[in-house]
């Protein structure tokens, strides 16, 4: 291999972001196949070079691991809506970041609260709590 060449592979992994722990990446591709695999999917769609979804990205990769330390059965997903733009037009999804909860593979509601971690997981422990509520 040329020297060239791998220079060029050494800063492009260097570049390269760590994946979060518990986060799941979702495609068009691996949509349905996520959505009907988790009870309650919450997903953050978003852009990138959205200066929103930049400031938003800290509070929604703290997510996993508050859900884990709260005993949440909840999976944390987003989507890159440039590399996968079938899927956000299902949901109408215009404005970014936009984040949807799911129950059951169906659309429960958009969240609209504050853009922090510690109110979307109280956010979704009220929901959790709802959602799984056995009716007698």
């Amino acid at each position: 291999m040329s020297k060239l060449f791998l220079l060029g592979l050494i800063i492009a992994f260097s570049f390269a972001e760590d994946p979060i722990e518990g986060m799941i990446e979702v495609t068009d591709k691996t949509w349905y196949q996520h959505l009907w695999a988790n009870d309650i999917l919450l997903c953050s769609f978003y852009t990138p070079k959205c200066i929103g979804c930049i400031h938003f990205k800290p509070q929604y990769e703290k997510l996993p691991e508050l859900v884990r330390e709260k005993g949440l059965n909840v999976a944390i997903a987003r989507m890159d809506i440039l590399e996968s733009q079938n899927t956000p037009v299902l949901y109408d999804v215009h404005r970014y970041p936009t984040v949807i909860l799911f129950h059951k593979g169906k659309f429960v509601e958009v969240y609209d609260g504050p853009k922090s971690a510690d109110w979307i997981i109280e956010y979704l422990e009220l929901k959790v709590k709802e959602l799984t509520k056995v009716e007698l």
